[in-house]
């Protein structure tokens, strides 16, 4: 019963602290994203839009112009006794070009990979692969918020 209190009053105390993210504060992560240009994986290139436009605050004073990049490789690594292969590694390179003002930019590099073991089913193959693809995106797109949020 004592513990029963104390843990409460703690709990009380501790969960009302004033805690917050360093960046997971949204008046750092407004910004107005242009897209001057993208090329790669047409699949990811449309994800890569489209969640960049969800970013997006338009009336934000920070305004970032964008080139993006991307190379995805789908490279067989294993092949089984017959030849045919059994496991792929998918990768992700990611160039960004950002522009922040006429003298001010940057290019950051971003890459992801995974391995991943061949499936008889090519329909499945290929939902799987999507997946990854989402998940490379996802992945990408933290980074690069991340690095406009830094960029000075």
């Amino acid at each position: 019963m004592i513990q029963k209190k104390i843990f409460l009053i703690l709990f009380i105390f501790l969960s009302h602290c004033g805690f917050s993210p360093v960046y997971n504060s949204e008046k750092n992560s407004e910004f107005n994203i242009i897209i001057s240009g993208i090329t790669g994986d047409n699949y990811i290139n449309t994800l890569m839009n489209n969640k960049l436009k969800n970013k997006n605050n338009e009336v934000s004073k920070k305004e970032f112009k964008l080139t993006i990049n991307n190379n995805f490789k789908k490279t067989v690594i294993l092949k089984d006794s017959k030849g045919s292969p059994s496991e792929y590694e998918l990768s992700l390179e990611t160039i960004v070009y950002i522009e922040k003002d006429k003298g001010n930019s940057k290019s950051v590099s971003f890459n992801e990979k995974q391995i991943i073991k061949n499936i008889s089913d090519t329909f499945t193959l290929k939902n799987y692969e999507n997946t990854i693809k989402e998940s490379f995106v996802d992945s990408t797109i933290r980074k690069l918020k991340f690095e406009l949020i830094n960029f000075e």
